[in-house]
């Protein structure tokens, strides 16, 4: 199976007078082979650009200028290495065509170019990888830190975290797990006591580059996300068990239990 890059057309702009820094540049590249199966998150090769000042570059997929279905592979922004991101897109028979992209080094020149690339057609050996996005990363997450059916003083017991100011999340509040512009996903302290993290619903496909392989899990791989704290809260003045199923009554407060 044979993925190939060539057939570069770029746009270089001029460098800033007074400046000697000039834009990324991008050269011809030989034939990129992967062989084995076509599977979500396959390696096709680096973008192949290059800047003279060895600054750091960031790439990323102009959604026009490409003949290639829009979607159909993906770039690390770090790194400029193309993954195929979405199989369903392959047709029965060969694709090729053009990507568009752009990259910006760290003084803001950049350059926009295409790259042609020949993906495989989709058939029997082609693999979608569905088993692979059916973690926790599909189906989300709930952290429960309540003592089962246990009330502190009548009062109700909440799982939660600390937001970035210091505070608890309270219940029925959000907060999204944004990192680089991109959203990973959702934390909610819900009404029941239980915090939940919902995914992106296309987390998988979007940033399968970033998961490892669990070397105690063979097959499984994971993404790690920065550690939260979590806490355990008690509503003052609330009455009941460790659950409730409606917002808290306005005024409530709350104290992190030790």
């Amino acid at each position: 199976m044979s993925f190939f890059a060539s057939n570069f057309n770029q746009s270089l702009p001029s460098a800033a007078p007074g400046s000697i820094n000039f834009a990324p540049r991008v050269f011809s590249s030989s034939d990129l082979d992967l062989p084995g199966l076509a599977t979500t998150g396959s390696y096709i090769g680096r973008l192949p650009v290059f800047d003279a000042e060895g600054d750091v570059l960031t790439y990323v997929l102009n959604s026009t200028g490409g003949t290639l279905p829009q979607g159909v592979v993906s770039v690390d922004q770090n790194t400029g290495g193309l993954y195929l991101r979405d199989v369903s897109l392959l047709t029965a028979s060969p694709l090729t065509g053009t990507v568009a992209f752009t990259v910006t080094e760290m003084r803001g020149n950049q350059t926009l170019a295409t790259v042609s690339l020949s993906l495989p057609a989709r058939n029997a050996n082609t693999v979608d990888d569905d088993f692979r996005d059916s973690g926790s990363h599909r189906r989300g997450i709930t952290f429960d830190l309540r003592p089962a059916s246990v009330s502190a003083a009548g009062e109700t017991l909440y799982t939660s975290l600390l937001k970035t100011d210091g505070n608890p999340l309270l219940p029925g509040e959000s907060i999204a797990d944004i990192d680089g512009g991109y959203t990973y996903g959702t934390y909610t302290a819900k009404l029941d006591g239980t915090l939940t993290y919902t995914p992106n619903a296309t987390l998988y496909q979007d940033q399968y580059f970033l998961f490892n392989e669990d070397f105690l899990l063979p097959g499984i791989s994971r993404l790690e996300r920065p550690e939260q704290t979590l806490v355990l809260l008690a509503a003052s003045g609330s009455v009941g068990a460790a659950f409730v199923t409606s917002q808290p009554p306005t005024g409530t407060t709350y104290q992190t239990l030790p």
